[in-house]
C-alpha cells in the first residue's frame, strides 16, 4: 500500500460491536474523569471531544485494527491516537488532516457509533483527493472509514439528533527497520 496515494475504504463493524464500543467508551470517560477538549481546532458547534489515547480499551483497539488490517494487509500498524465525539445538530467537523508537524501518524481511522438521518448533505463525511475528486460518505451505524492521514476531510453540519464518532490513528512501522 502507497501511503502517498489517494485512496479511501470503507468496511463495517456490527450492532453488537457498536454497542458494546459505546458501553466501553462512556465508562472509560466517566471513570477516568476525562475532560472534554473542546479546543480542538477542527471541531465547530455543539460537540464534547474526549482524548483516549492511552486510555482506549484493548477490545476497541484491536477491533478496529484488524478491520483496517483486512483492508490494508498491513501487520505493522501501531496506536498513535484516539479520540471521540459527540456532535449534536448544528456541529461539524472544519477541513482538517491528521499529519501535522511532530504527529505523523500514516492511517486515519472514523468509525460512527451513532448517526441521526442525513438529509441531502447533512452530517456527510467528505475528503479530497489530490485529483481535486471530492469524496462523500454518508455517516451510518458501524461504518468504519479508513485513509491516508495526509488526506483533508471534514464533516458538513449535521441534523438534529447525536453523531457519536470514534476516530483512531495508526503509525505504519517499517518491520524490516
Amino acid at each position: 500500500m502507497n501511503y502517498s496515494d489517494d485512496w479511501l475504504f470503507e468496511t463495517y463493524i456490527t450492532k453488537e460491536e457498536v454497542k458494546k464500543i459505546k458501553k466501553i467508551l462512556s465508562e472509560t470517560i466517566v471513570e477516568n474523569r476525562i475532560p472534554n477538549r473542546f479546543e480542538i481546532q477542527s471541531t465547530t458547534g455543539d460537540i464534547q471531544q474526549y482524548s483516549l489515547h492511552k486510555l482506549l480499551d484493548s477490545h476497541i483497539h484491536d477491533l478496529v485494527k484488524s478491520k483496517t488490517k483486512e483492508i490494508l494487509i498491513e501487520n505493522n500498524l501501531n496506536h498513535k491516537a484516539s479520540w471521540t465525539v459527540y456532535g449534536q445538530e448544528g456541529s461539524y467537523h472544519t477541513t482538517h488532516n491528521h499529519s501535522q508537524k511532530g504527529f505523523e501518524s500514516k492511517i486515519s481511522t472514523v468509525l460512527y457509533l451513532d448517526c441521526p438521518k442525513s438529509y441531502s448533505h447533512s452530517g456527510l463525511f467528505y475528503a479530497f483527493f489530490r485529483s481535486n475528486e471530492l469524496i462523500l460518505k454518508e455517516p451510518e451505524i458501524g461504518k468504519l472509514i479508513i485513509f491516508p492521514s495526509w488526506i483533508y476531510h471534514g464533516t458538513y453540519p449535521q441534523s438534529k439528533g447525536l453523531r457519536h464518532t470514534l476516530s483512531i490513528d495508526f503509525e505504519v512501522t517499517d518491520l524490516n527497520a
